[in-house]
């Protein structure tokens, strides 16, 4: 096996760097990397993006020893660089002229005596290491052995195959500490696709929690922490998964177990004095800490050049418009709560105004601000100031103009954050910058006419003159190929400042990242930026005849108004419109709608999460009971009487107030999840609940808030559009919306629309191992929007649906310009098509920026300032769905692959044409005067045969003219779909077989067909089927791959019409014995619905583990649940409705090129397990499982009160289940759900999607031995 680069050298004990290292979520100020960069060590700096490395610098500067020089250059490149995606947490500063001599002293010297509690050598250089031992239950896949690696040292290699999880190492237990910090650190790196987790698990698995091993340095360096909840032998494991389809691993290397927040410990290290924000902050060649837009508004900083700036020779800037602020942050910190801080800057003004250093705990649970006064000349502030918690906080610099007539120019330099209660002075260090920017207020969003020129910036600080140096500048596209590529020599002038302006390339619409590398005269690295901008075309004048269509939720950043998007969202709550009893408030509320409004926006007012009710407002008999009962009081709570009618008056205030500026006035939002969900009103009115909400009394206090707004606001404004009743995305998936509908036919008052959260029930998360399974509004809307039109004309009047919110989260870990974004993209824009043609008057996007669920899933068309794909998509969108005067489609049914829209605006019209699954021929007769662009706006040729080939994002065809609605609308209704109608399935067998079913769409067909297909690296096979034979037509197949993979098949017809399809399956091979299938309550991410209202409390809540035992005569499920509370209050087949295991197995599994949804088959069963009303009960909700099912002898289900678990255990014989061959394969999917109230399942685990949603297509596949 060929040697594994990894850097071999790692300080024996804890340092400062790790303080970065540890699995913390990002947050929205964490990645700068994007934005302007920075170098100050020489020239030493690091993009973990690319192999550069920084460069070498033979002997320390002050005591001339190369290895202490070595280690000072590792040390503090890997603190300076703000890897892109990687948590920072605080930073030692750049450079330490004391501490260049002896930088491991004063780093280690107080860890020095602290050693790993292994039991082996976690360097493998003097034995095979710690990981001696399999873990998992699936030996067979997983391989390992100690390897040399790159500098000729020892290092751990483990591989596994693609689609395989939980597959892992352990060693011998060893003795830990309940309720004791412990931190394990190691190097690791992944190949593409893997991920890695590590567990502490005490050796009676009572105690088990997994920590992904995500954060990682461009070395690999990462480290998680625990906390054990007994004392006694514990293990530590490895656990891998590989999503790719190839075998691919992890090599490990200097892994070490220790007692201690590394957090802490690295603040230990840190001098007095010291700098702790990251970034230039004597703002010399680019931003230093505070660099990023805090929530997009405001305007970037400038930097300006004067020698007497407080430090160096630049300072940062911003002109301030008349009341208004500016407000800038950084990567967010790990703070500790027993320390004292001092935050310090010098600031000027033009003229005198008053600022703020605001402090905000990343859960927002401690917010401090401290005003500052800002003067006519440069004045250093500072501000001492604790924290409540220690945890991550956000740093905010709120640059403020109380003016309301007149801009002011606001200037700060040379920032700084220390330990303390006084401010030492800021030293200013003798380094090489560098940096690069785009300028502009747009947030990455520019014209191709607007040019836009990139503004490279360096200086030269060190002690030598400036220096040889050359710029290389590469920019590439959304798909990672590069466009352009240049290099440039640096021209210094006297004080060592080289400033370059690069045009960037227009000739193209879309998003392009650039990248800015710095080399010497020997091309070593010295600096490298990155950043991301997007093109589009300036968006079309509004149609005054027509409403707009598409809106953003929320944060509305400048630029999105550059898209076309026109409707803007202001959320407003009844607690903050009246804070006390005798206050209207809501001013603020006004004046976002105003600045809205004159950016252009119409204005939709969303009251959401009703009734967001204030404390004072509370009915005391409620407020009461419920602290009787141990439940806090909650914003859930509703009002009296004599509260609704002083709200009443309050908001028909507002409204009046309000004027023009509100467009459309939704009112609720989600309220299901909110008061619905409310565990007081669950444990008050348990027979209310159905769906895991509470009907009854809550829909009744509901609707009587709803009609209160609704009132007040008619009379107010008369002519005002009014939308009510939104349900949440879990139940617009619920046929007749039922809490909805509940609620509405009890309002008094007219309104017009009926708002949907739209999202995918099943799964809206995006990343390569949940892909598959990622819900797609192709096919889930054309039945919401059926649903919802039969709801509101049977129940109401018949009131327009719209889809009010509407979203996918993406692992905002993956770049701008990863492949999965283009899914993302996809998503949307079939989204905001699909929605249109079925008659949604608007469409609101979920979200701008600042929406991340689950650690790492964003729901931004920003993530972290940077732009995204989804930004010139919309923007190309925009052009066909804005303006809209009629539209026809031809969408086929949910299940069809090709779909076609046409929409006629006033002078234009477009068609437009994508697909679902795979790409798809259509022949289309189109004007000569026709046009057609990709999905960013870019110009494609017209095929001279008419034939276009759809695909997944979209083709749009364009036609100018009074009658070019007509003229597309004619090619739509007489294009021909050159799909073949073979569509193919795999059904799976056992060992390496299997057979390809195709089948016809016209069930009457008998013509000749062909299909060739072949599996991974695996030669093509062809098979015919001759002319009259009969549909389906079976192909046996053999040699599939015993790990699973991608099959690629073409089917072509009689008339040579071929379509091409991919299928993939990733089976998990199961031993004899007992196999773990999955462990879960670790991550938020592992509990359904994800909505964020939902009330899971962490793994002592809901978690646990699911394993299958394989013997020769039968298949056993157990699984051990931790739950705090233990609630089952129902009987026979209502045991699903309360705490209980539900699963499912398919004996005759059949993979298909799609999770189109597909219902049980004739073989399968479903089967519930609960200690319920009346005991231990089993239920076979599905399927004729022959053999009775006994208590205590086939099934057992237990409760372990002290330590909180459910134990389920289920034995199964294989001959009346199905499973009777070796190597069979089989489909399974399990859930576990929660009540804690008493009143019915709240929320549940899922081992795969589909068992709840009856869709088998989800369900993941496994083999028996």
């Amino acid at each position: 096996m060929p040697s594994h680069a990894l850097n071999s050298t790692m300080t024996a004990s804890p340092t400062a760097a790790d303080i970065r290292l540890l699995s913390i979520p990002p947050s929205a100020s964490q990645r700068t990397a994007w934005q302007w960069q920075i170098s100050a060590v020489n020239g030493a700096q690091r993009n973990p993006r690319t192999s550069a490395r920084p460069s070498t610098i033979s002997s320390c500067e002050t005591c001339s020893h190369a290895e202490t020089m070595k280690g000072c250059r590792d040390i503090i490149g890997n603190l300076l660089w703000p890897p892109l995606f990687i948590y920072q947490g605080l930073r030692l500063p750049a450079m330490w002229k004391p501490i260049l001599t002896c930088i491991a002293l004063s780093l280690t010297l107080s860890l020095a005596a602290i050693e790993s509690i292994l039991p082996n050598d976690g360097t493998f250089e003097t034995d095979d290491g710690y990981f001696t031992n399999y873990w998992c239950d699936r030996p067979n896949s997983l391989s390992w052995q100690v390897v040399e690696d790159a500098d000729g040292g020892r290092c751990l290699r483990v591989e596994l195959p693609g689609g395989m999880e939980h597959q892992g190492v352990s060693g011998e237990p060893f003795e830990v500490q309940a309720h004791t910090t412990y931190t394990c650190r190691m190097k690791i790196q992944l190949d593409e696709g893997v991920s890695a987790q590590a567990a502490l698990v005490n050796c009676d698995w009572k105690d088990t929690t997994f920590m992904a091993l995500g954060n990682l340095d461009e070395d690999g360096l990462c480290a998680v922490e625990f906390t054990p909840k007994f004392s006694g032998k514990y293990w530590l494991l490895l656990d891998f998964a590989n999503a790719s389809k190839e075998m691919a691993g992890a090599t490990i290397d200097d892994i070490q177990l220790f007692k201690g927040n590394l957090r802490m410990m690295a603040l230990d290290s840190i001098p007095e004095g010291e700098n702790l924000l990251a970034g230039n902050n004597s703002y010399e060649g680019g931003d230093g800490f505070f660099s990023q837009l805090w929530f997009g508004q405001g305007s970037p900083l400038e930097l300006a050049e004067d020698d007497d700036a407080p430090a160096g020779c630049m300072y940062a800037t911003t002109m301030v418009d008349a009341d208004d602020c500016h407000s800038y942050t950084g990567p967010r910190l790990f703070m500790d709560k027993d320390r004292k801080y001092v935050f310090s800057c010098w600031v000027k003004a033009d003229r005198p105004t008053t600022c703020e250093f605001i402090t905000v705990h990343t859960a927002w649970k401690d917010t401090q601000m401290h005003k500052f006064h800002v003067t006519t000349e440069w004045n250093r502030i500072e501000i001492p100031f604790t924290v409540k918690f220690s945890s991550d906080y956000s740093l905010v610099l709120e640059l403020t103009n109380r003016n309301r007539a007149t801009p002011v120019q606001i200037s700060f330099d040379a920032v700084k954050l220390e330990f303390g209660t006084q401010a030492t002075p800021f030293v200013q260090e003798k380094a090489f910058y560098a940096g690069a920017k785009l300028p502009g207020d747009n947030n990455g969003i520019f014209f191709p006419e607007e040019n836009p020129t990139l503004k490279i910036l360096a200086i030269d600080k060190r002690d030598e003159l400036p220096q040889e140096a050359t710029c290389t500048i590469t920019v590439s596209d959304y798909s990672q190929r590069v466009v352009r590529e240049f290099s440039q020599p640096a021209v210094w002038n006297e004080k060592g400042i080289c400033k370059l302006d690069i045009p960037m390339p227009v000739d193209r619409l879309g998003l392009f990242v650039y990248r800015v590398k710095w080399t010497d005269a020997d091309g070593q690295a010295l600096n490298e930026t990155q950043g991301v901008y997007t093109l589009v075309q300036p968006p079309i004048p509004d149609d005054p005849e027509i409403l707009p269509y598409l809106g953003v939720n929320s944060n509305v950043p400048v630029g999105v108004e550059r898209l076309g998007v026109r409707w803007a969202e202001v959320y407003l709550y009844w607690h903050s419109l009246m804070p006390t009893p005798d206050t209207i408030d809501g001013n603020d509320h006004l004046k976002r709608m105003r600045a809205l409004k004159e950016r252009g926006f119409k204005v939709k007012l969303s009251l959401v999460h009703l009734p967001a009710a204030p404390n004072w407002a509370h009915r005391p008999e409620e407020v009461a009971e419920a602290k009787a009962w141990g439940l806090p009081e909650t914003n859930a709570f509703f009002g009296t009487d004599e509260a609704l009618e002083k709200l009443s008056i309050a908001f028909e205030d507002f409204i009046r107030r309000a004027g023009d500026d509100i467009d459309l006035l939704e009112i609720g939002g989600e309220d299901e999840l909110v008061s619905g969900s409310e565990p007081y009103y669950r444990r008050k009115y348990p027979e209310a609940v159905r769906h895991g909400n509470v009907f009854g009394p809550v829909c009744t206090d509901l609707a009587r808030i709803t009609t209160v707004y609704l009132q007040a606001a008619h009379r107010a404004n008369p002519t005002l559009p009014i939308a009510a009743g939104r349900p949440s995305g879990g139940s617009a998936q619920v046929a007749d919306f039922p809490f909805s509908r509940e609620v509405l036919t009890q309002v008094q008052g007219d309104f017009q629309y009926f708002p949907m959260d739209c999202y995918s029930f099943n799964m809206r998360y995006l990343d390569p191992v949940s892909m598959p399974n990622v819900g797609s509004p192709n096919r889930e809307f054309q039945s919401v929007f059926k649903n919802a039109n039969e709801m509101t004309h049977a129940y109401l009047h018949g009131q327009k649906p719209f889809v009010s919110e509407y979203g996918f989260a993406i692992d905002n870990r993956l770049a701008p310009d990863h492949p999965l974004q283009q899914e993302e993209t996809r998503r949307m824009t079939s989204a905001v098509l699909t929605a249109r043609l079925l008659g949604s008057p608007f469409f609101f996007w979920f979200n701008t920026m600042g929406a991340i669920e689950s650690t790492y899933y964003d729901y931004g068309m920003w993530h972290d300032g940077v732009p995204m794909l989804l930004i010139p998509a919309m923007s190309q969108v925009a052009r066909a769905v804005e303006r809209v005067r009629q539209y026809d489609s031809r969408l086929g049914t949910e299940d069809s692959n090709l779909k076609m829209g046409v929409f006629g605006q006033k002078d234009i019209a477009y068609l437009v044409l994508w697909t679902e699954q795979n790409d798809n021929d259509v022949k289309l007769a189109l004007p000569e005067n026709a046009k057609c662009a990709d999905f960013l706006g870019n110009p494609m040729e017209i095929p001279e045969d008419g034939v276009f080939t759809a695909r997944l994002l979209p083709t749009y065809i364009s036609l100018e003219g009074e009658d070019a609605y007509e003229q597309l609308h004619a090619a739509m209704t007489g294009a021909e779909d050159r799909a073949n109608g073979l569509v193919c399935t795999l059904a799976l067998d056992a060992g390496q077989q299997g057979f390809l079913v195709v089948r016809h769409t016209d069930p009457e067909s008998t013509e000749q067909a062909s299909i060739t297909y072949s599996f991974g690296d695996n030669a093509l096979a062809t098979a015919f089927k001759q002319p009259g034979e009969p549909f389906p037509w079976i192909v046996p197949v053999d040699g599939l791959p015993a790990d699973g993979g991608e099959i690629k098949v073409t089917l072509e017809n009689s008339r040579q019409n071929a379509t091409t399809l991919s299928m993939s399956f990733t089976p998990t091979r199961l031993d004899m014995g007992q196999n773990l299938i999955r462990k879960f309550g670790d991550d938020r991410k592992d509990i359904v619905p994800p909505d964020p209202w939902i009330r899971w409390g962490g793994h002592d809540d809901l978690g646990g583990e699911i394993y299958i035992e394989v013997s020769e005569e039968s298949v056993t499920i157990i699984a051990e649940v931790t739950d705090d509370i233990h609630r089952n209050t129902r009987t026979g087949g209502m045991i699903w409705d309360g705490d209980c295991l539900q699963f499912a197995i398919l004996p005759d599994f059949i993979v298909r090129a799609d999770a189109a949804p597909a219902g049980y088959g004739p073989r399968d069963v479903d089967i519930g397990l609960a200690l319920a009303a009346n005991g231990p009960e089993c239920v076979v909700f599905h399927g004729d499982y022959h053999d009775s099912l006994e208590n205590g002898r086939d099934f057992h289900v237990t409760r372990d009160e002290d330590n909180g678990v459910t134990s389920y255990r289920i034995e199964l014989q294989r001959e009346a289940l199905g499973l009777t061959r070796q190597g069979q394969y089989f489909g399974f999917a399990c859930v576990v759900f929660d009540d804690d109230e008493g009143a019915g399942e709240s929320y549940w685990f899922q081992s795969s999607p589909g068992l709840t949603g009856k869709n088998v297509n989800q369900f993941h596949i496994y083999q028996l031995p």
